[in-house]
């Protein structure tokens, strides 16, 4: 963005650039979804171009999900990018949210992704409380979904219990849980200011998000951050 800026590019080339980039995206995750939940067929962008597959699928409480990523290697960096790209739409429209944003938060919703829950989650309370009419509607809408939640018996359905257990996968336990109680092991000094940036893999490290940043820079670090 700053390289762009200093090119002095119209904000609208940028904006229709990247809505394009948005769409291609959504696209080719749309195309994953259908073709499995309705044709039960898996599409899979990896596995001819670069000799592995995507990590799209996960195992729990007995039942097998195919976790769509679009043209990414995994649900979270699928995640990462429509994170990037819903501010940005966001930001452009003062605030409010359009069509796109409101499919971008679908897609993030059924990554089936741990990060994608509370990613979604975040927004949703950002979105409706970023103005006092808003809190009403939130609070209506809480309100709705749980009543419906309940009448329907929905916290039976397999891809709701994954939802409501986002730690149910050893990757989540281990990345999630493991990684926080290890970090607070340390002693103060690496606690308050990491391992120096760069150095948490020599220091054993294996993670991702906001535990990469916790090794390297610390409690202190990441709170300026």
């Amino acid at each position: 963005f700053i390289y762009t800026y200093s090119l002095e590019i119209d904000i609208k080339i940028i904006h229709r650039s990247l809505s394009l980039m948005t769409l291609f995206l959504l696209f080719f995750w749309f195309i994953q979804f259908l073709d499995f939940y309705v044709f039960d067929y898996r599409v899979d962008y990896f596995i001819d171009i670069v000799g592995y597959p995507q990590r799209t699928n996960i195992g729990v409480f007995e039942s097998s999900f195919f976790r769509p990523a679009s043209l990414f290697i995994e649900p979270v960096m699928y995640t990462n990018a429509m994170l990037l790209l819903f501010f940005y739409r966001l930001l452009y429209n003062d605030l409010k949210m359009d069509k796109t944003n409101f499919i971008i938060l679908f897609t993030i919703v059924f990554t089936m992704s741990s990060y994608g829950y509370i990613v979604f989650a975040t927004l949703l309370i950002f979105v409706f409380v970023s103005k006092k009419k808003n809190i009403t509607y939130f609070i209506f809408g809480i309100f709705t979904f749980v009543t419906l939640f309940y009448l329907f018996e929905l916290y039976n359905h397999p891809i709701i219990l994954r939802i409501m257990n986002p730690l149910s996968d050893m990757s989540g336990q281990m990345r999630t849980i493991g990684s926080i109680f290890e970090f607070f092991d340390l002693n103060i000094f690496n606690i308050l200011f990491g391992f120096g940036w760069g150095n948490a893999e020599i220091n054993g490290f294996q993670g991702s998000a906001i535990h990469y940043l916790l090794y390297n820079i610390g409690l202190l670090g990441v709170l300026l951050f």
